[in-house]
């Protein structure tokens, strides 16, 4: 599905080389996380959040000792920019065609205002 869509608006990485791709909204893109996250699900393609994205900002660590090295800017930005889109390996070629065409519609096209 990375080949076949280059989109400026998001960043594409992996954490790891073997890793899964992660989304993200670059910033300055003219719609957000949510807004592109509410087209896709609306359309049928699921997606999914990290999970906790930034831990020390979850609730569970209030009040609890933790070391925190650096800024955790990148943390703080996954949290707020970055999701999944789903995949499995039953998808078929008209499967993914269909998800890369629903997101060139959506950054190409006069959606930005779907939600």
């Amino acid at each position: 599905m990375r080949r076949g869509l280059c989109v400026p608006a998001f960043l594409r990485r992996k954490a790891v080389p073997a890793g899964r791709r992660l989304w993200a909204v670059r910033p300055g893109a003219p719609f957000t996380r949510a807004q592109v996250v509410r087209h896709l699900e609306a359309r049928k393609i699921g997606t999914r959040l990290l999970f906790g994205g930034n831990l020390v900002r979850q609730p569970a660590y209030r009040g609890r000792p933790y070391r925190v090295v650096g800024d955790l800017a990148n943390s703080d930005f996954v949290m707020h920019q970055a999701f999944w889109i789903g995949v499995y390996p039953g998808l078929s070629t008209e499967m993914l065609d269909y998800v890369i065409e629903t997101l060139h519609v959506w950054c190409c096209g006069s959606e930005f205002t779907d939600g």
